[in-house]
């Protein structure tokens, strides 16, 4: 592999071409054509990282490519971590999370080496800022239910016989089953699988299940401007 220019000496490390992709999966791809690359963080943690990208992306509208080329003095299409970060900071960006940040820098420079692509990061960001599978299915249900005025809460409740705010997988499934909406077993198993409790495996959690529906109601998807997908 050939290394970048000696002009880049003292700003990246040397071997940082454009053939070397920051924030695109480095790793070997898995049977199917899968891969791992958010292998190293946690759901939790991945759904930070989707936010602090819809917060970017929606804030700097079509601005991003241009504030991050003007930090690429050598027009080589790299910026530092440092600089990205810096100009992110200084958009303040609304409700964007510190930890949100710091995941998605961490996520950007995933070997550590100290500078991104422009172009593959902004891939990234609009990869992570689409809605995911499990978003869609949420959101058709979530309006489905207000379509029909359903009460989600009163509805789980009825199988919820020990009162305790959660639902085994096979019981929820029932439950899900004879609400009047038609629903196949992966949109049945992307809604167990948003609502399922961290604290006990096997189990839906009913109040968060309910919140992510409320909150699948009012999401909006970022609408990414045309001129960063050229």
């Amino acid at each position: 592999m050939a290394s970048v220019s000696h002009s880049h000496a003292g700003r990246f490390p040397s071997g940082a071409t454009h053939g070397n992709h920051d924030m695109e999966p480095s790793r070997e791809r898995k049977p199917g054509g899968g891969n791992d690359a958010h292998d190293d963080i946690t759901p939790e943690e991945l759904a930070l990282v989707r936010s602090a990208a819809r917060k970017i992306l929606q804030s700097f509208q079509a601005s991003l490519s241009e504030a991050l080329e003007s930090r690429d003095r050598l027009k080589e299409g790299l910026v530092s971590r440092e600089d990205v970060q810096k100009i992110i900071e200084e958009q303040k960006v609304p409700e964007l999370q510190m930890v949100e940040l710091s995941l998605l820098m961490k996520q950007a420079d995933r070997g550590n080496k100290g500078y991104i692509v422009i172009e593959k990061f902004i891939e990234r960001l609009q990869e992570l800022a689409s809605e995911t599978k499990q978003e869609v299915v949420l959101k058709n249900f979530a309006l489905s239910c207000k379509r029909q005025t359903l009460s989600l809460k009163q509805e789980l409740m009825k199988f919820d016989s020990k009162r305790e705010d959660r639902l085994d997988k096979r019981t929820f499934m029932k439950a899900i089953g004879q609400l009047p909406m038609p629903l196949n077993d992966e949109q049945v198993e992307q809604l167990y699988l948003a609502g399922e409790s961290a604290e006990y495996h096997g189990y839906l959690d009913i109040k968060q299940f309910i919140d992510k529906v409320a909150a699948a109601a009012k999401y909006t998807p970022l609408q990414v401007p045309s001129t960063l997908t050229q």
